[in-house]
C-alpha cells in the first residue's frame, strides 16, 4: 500500500507480509491510553498546520543543492583526512533563504547549520536519508523565523509570556554565571578532602567484633515488653531471670563481617549502640530480636586506606565544598560592590507562616 503521506515525516510504501488478531482490550483499560494518543496526534497535526502555515507565509525555499551540501558534509568518511574544513566559500553556501519579515530575503548558510548543529539542540538529520536534511533545514529555518512571528504578534507584550520569557533569560543568566565564576573558579586542596573525612567519620566506622547477650522471641509485641521491662536492669540476663526465668537469654561474640545474616544486618545498628545499652527488638529470620552490647571493638580506619572509590566520592563531596566557599566569596564580594541593604524589621507586618488562603501558587 502506498505512497501514504506522514505529515512531517514524508511519504511512506508498505508491504503487508501478515496478520496476527489481538483480542481487544476492554474500553475502560483502553481509554486512557486512546485519550493521550488522540491528544497526541491533535497536538501533532496542530504542529504540522502551524509549520506549514508559518513556511509558506515567510516563504521558506531549500535552496536547490542546499540538503545535498549538507548531507555531503554529513557524509565525510571516518578517517578521511584528505577532506579538508570547509573554505570561507564553502561555509556561506545558501541552504536555503526565507522573509525576514522585513519585505527582504535572508539566506540560512552552511555556517548557521554548522553553528545550530553545535549547539546540541533538537533532533539532528539522518545521516543515511536525504530527504531528512531537507526538513532538518526547514525546521531550523523556521526556529528563525518563530520570533520574528511571534513579535509580528506582539506576544512579547504579553505580560504572563513577557515573565516567561525574562525568568528563563534570568535563569539562563544564572546558570552561566555559576558556570564560569563558581563550577570553574572553584578549586579543592588534599586538606578540604580530609576534611570532609573527618566530617563523615562516623559512616567509615569499622566494627571488629562485640560482645552481647540477645535473646529471640517469636513476635515484635513479645519483644518490646522485654525490652521495656529490661532497660533498668544492670544486664539481660539480670532482667530475664527476675521476670521469665523460663526464657533463655544467650551470650556471644560475633566478629564482623558476621557469618549470621542476623547480626551483619544489624552491623549499623550496633556501631551506634554504647556499650552497656539495650538495642531492638530487630527483625530477624527466626523471630524478633533484643539484645544488649556489653563491649565491642570499632575502629575509623585511617585515610590511606580507604578504598580508591571512597576516595573519589570524598574528593567529589570536596569539590562541593570547594564551590560552596567560592559561591559564598562571590556573593559576599556582590553585596560588598553593590552596597546592599536588608531591612529585616520591615517583614515583622507580614504573618508568619503566611495563611493558606493567601499562600502563593507555584
Amino acid at each position: 500500500m502506498g505512497p501514504v503521506r506522514a505529515p512531517g515525516e514524508g511519504w511512506f510504501i508498505l508491504r503487508v507480509v501478515a496478520r496476527r488478531p489481538r483480542a481487544p482490550e476492554p474500553y475502560g483499560e483502553a481509554r486512557p491510553t486512546l485519550a493521550q494518543m488522540l491528544r497526541q496526534r491533535k497536538q501533532r497535526a496542530l504542529t504540522v498546520r502551524s509549520f506549514t502555515a508559518m513556511r509558506d507565509q515567510y516563504q521558506v525555499k531549500v535552496a536547490p543543492g542546499g540538503s545535498e551540501a549538507l548531507h555531503a558534509y554529513f557524509n565525510v568518511p571516518t578517517g578521511d583526512t584528505t577532506v579538508a574544513e570547509p573554505t570561507s566559500k564553502e561555509l556561506a553556501t545558501t541552504l536555503a533563504t526565507y522573509d525576514d519579515g522585513k519585505g527582504r530575503r535572508a539566506a540560512y548558510t552552511l555556517s548557521d547549520a554548522l553553528g545550530d548543529l553545535q549547539t546540541g539542540t533538537g533532533e539532528r538529520p539522518n545521516p543515511a536519508m536525504l530527504s531528512s536534511f531537507r526538513q532538518w533545514i526547514e525546521s531550523r529555518v523556521l526556529r528563525r523565523i518563530a520570533p520574528i512571528e511571534a513579535r509580528r504578534r506582539h506576544l512579547h507584550e504579553e505580560p504572563a509570556i513577557a515573565g516567561r520569557i525574562e525568568n528563563q533569560v534570568n535563569e539562563q543568566l544564572l546558570e552561566a554565571i555559576y558556570a564560569t565564576e563558581i563550577v570553574a573558579a572553584a578549586t579543592s586542596s588534599d586538606e578540604d578532602v580530609r576534611q570532609v573525612y573527618q566530617l563523615r567519620s562516623a559512616n567509615f566506622v569499622r566494627l571488629d567484633w562485640v560482645r552481647l547477650q540477645y535473646l529471640t522471641l517469636p513476635d515484635s509485641a513479645s519483644a518490646v515488653h522485654v525490652l521495656e521491662r529490661s532497660r533498668q536492669a544492670p544486664t539481660l540476663r539480670d532482667a530475664i531471670l527476675h521476670s521469665s526465668a523460663g526464657m533463655r537469654v544467650q551470650e556471644e561474640t560475633v566478629t564482623f563481617p558476621a557469618t549470621d545474616p542476623g547480626w551483619q544486618a544489624l552491623q549499623r545498628a550496633l556501631i551506634r549502640t554504647s556499650p552497656r545499652t539495650y538495642g531492638g527488638p530487630a527483625k530477624v529470620p527466626n523471630g524478633w530480636r533484643v539484645f544488649q552490647v556489653l563491649a565491642k571493638q570499632q575502629v575509623v580506619p585511617p585515610f590511606e586506606s580507604l578504598d580508591p572509590v571512597v576516595k573519589q566520592n570524598l574528593t567529589s563531596m570536596a569539590g562541593e565544598m570547594g564551590r560552596e566557599r567560592r559561591l559564598k566569596a562571590y556573593t559576599d564580594s556582590l553585596g560588598k560592590t553593590l552596597s546592599v541593604q536588608t531591612f529585616p524589621e520591615h517583614l515583622k507586618s507580614i504573618p508568619w507562616p503566611v495563611p493558606s488562603e493567601r499562600a502563593p501558587a507555584f
